[in-house]
């Protein structure tokens, strides 16, 4: 994946936070689908990245959530399918 932007760059704060990164104008974050959002955050973890709250579940999208930021600021979402959900 690469994510493009204009030709200068500028100054953001580094979000640790799901509920302020949604007050901010423009791209939010970027989600990443995984098999197993637990599974994902231990691996995150042992390998010393910072993680955001616990993951929770969204029943009416059916998905199991979790957050975390990169290096750089920006938030990313980890995305599990719930058991019996659609596409």
């Amino acid at each position: 994946m690469e994510l493009l932007a204009g030709p200068v760059p500028f100054p953001n704060e580094v979000l640790d936070d799901l509920g302020v990164s949604l007050q901010h104008g423009g791209y939010q974050h970027m989600c990443v689908h995984v098999d197993d959002v637990d599974e994902a955050r231990a691996e995150l973890a042992s390998r010393g990245v910072d993680l955001i709250g616990e993951p929770f579940e969204i029943e009416d999208i059916s998905r199991r959530l979790a957050f975390f930021p990169d290096p750089w600021g920006n938030m990313i979402e980890l995305s599990q399918k719930l058991p019996g959900a659609g596409s």
